[in-house]
């Protein structure tokens, strides 16, 4: 049910409740991370300290440019700005995170569940496999990558975001009967912040 709240006030305001009512500066408490080690304490917004930390964050975007086909060329294109709801979720059958992750210049890499909606389309959220990025150091999340086809989607649960919105079908025309009324899906590399809630 509370999923389904959170849901509904992303659609209806782009944001959610949790995200208008939350302060501004969260403290990240100690804690023992996977080997043992203690994190030192960090006064870092929104910051993830857990591998099993299940959360939410909503991405806006706040710049973007776009290519859109219009019959032989490529032109610049715009659409409305749009909001992303990005959840970790629970591995599941469609969506398999069993990699331990691997150790390289102070990161440890790591498979992980995540679903992206946006407040466009909020019923395609589809589960992804992504790569997380911890520091070491720190004991923090520090950045998520999401590949979706040629597109990708990386972000920081309480930083900037980048999105890029790419198909492979440049030339793939032959099939369709009236290039003149045809539009390519568009082109674009948005960029914005990220919130947790």
């Amino acid at each position: 049910m509370r999923k389904l709240l959170l849901i509904l006030a992303f659609i209806v305001t782009g944001s959610s409740l949790a995200e208008q009512n939350r302060p501004e500066l969260q403290v990240t408490v100690c804690e023992p991370n996977w080997d043992g080690r203690i994190a030192y304490l960090a006064y870092i917004s929104g910051a993830v300290v857990s591998p099993d930390d299940l959360y939410t964050t909503t991405c806006k975007e706040q710049s973007l440019e776009g290519l859109q086909r219009v019959d032989d060329n490529w032109e610049s294109a715009e659409r409305p700005l749009r909001t992303y709801l990005v959840t970790k979720v629970k591995e599941s059958s469609g969506c398999d995170s069993s990699d331990n992750g691997k150790t390289i210049d102070g990161y440890l890499y790591r498979n992980a569940c995540y679903s992206i909606a946006n407040n466009e389309y909020p019923e395609y959220g589809d589960e992804l496999l992504c790569l997380e990025a911890w520091s070491l150091e720190s004991n923090v999340l520090t950045k998520i990558t999401c590949q979706i086809g040629l597109s990708t989607f990386v972000f920081s649960p309480h930083e900037w975001f980048h999105h890029s919105n790419f198909h492979g079908d440049i030339n793939d025309f032959g099939g369709i009967d009236n290039l003149d009324t045809y539009r390519q899906d568009m082109l674009t590399v948005s960029v914005g912040q990220c919130s947790r809630f």
